[in-house]
């Protein structure tokens, strides 16, 4: 019993701590699932080449990693940024382009999963609204 109150109570203080301090970074992460329309999946995979090569001009966009999910015509996105004012850059960039509609004509649906960062700020508050998944952090680093 001991130790589980020792665990339990090590647990609370990380838990605490991890929200606190968001793990000690202000980098904010996405994780999108996008359902590709049906017939459009080779389209869009053709797509994530000049989306990326628009995205890899923004030196505060840390990552940004297509995947083809084991999932039928789905594919993921993981995005890494240096901070919520560093995705704004990256939203006001990819928004002036032509890419994001036509990206956008191929999605059926979409789920984002939020991680990291402070959000208390209006830029913050938006990436709330746009995710319907914020996780809870428990505890951990990032580096």
């Amino acid at each position: 019993k001991r130790i589980f109150f020792l665990f339990l109570a090590i647990f609370t203080a990380l838990s605490a701590n991890a929200q606190e301090h968001s793990f000690g970074t202000s980098k904010v992460h996405l994780w999108i699932e996008y359902k590709i329309k049906d017939g459009s999946i080779d389209t869009a995979i053709d797509m994530v080449k000049d989306i990326s090569e628009l995205v890899s001009s923004e030196p505060r966009t840390l990552s940004y990693e297509w995947y083809l999910s084991s999932k039928p015509s789905t594919i993921l996105l993981f995005e890494t940024y240096e901070s919520t004012e560093a995705f704004a850059e990256h939203w006001q960039n990819i928004s002036s382009s032509d890419l994001l509609p036509a990206w956008f004509a191929l999605v059926e649906s979409s789920s984002c999963t939020l991680l990291g960062g402070p959000l208390d700020d209006p830029i913050g508050q938006n990436l709330l609204q746009g995710c319907e998944n914020r996780p809870t952090p428990l505890g951990g680093f990032n580096r």
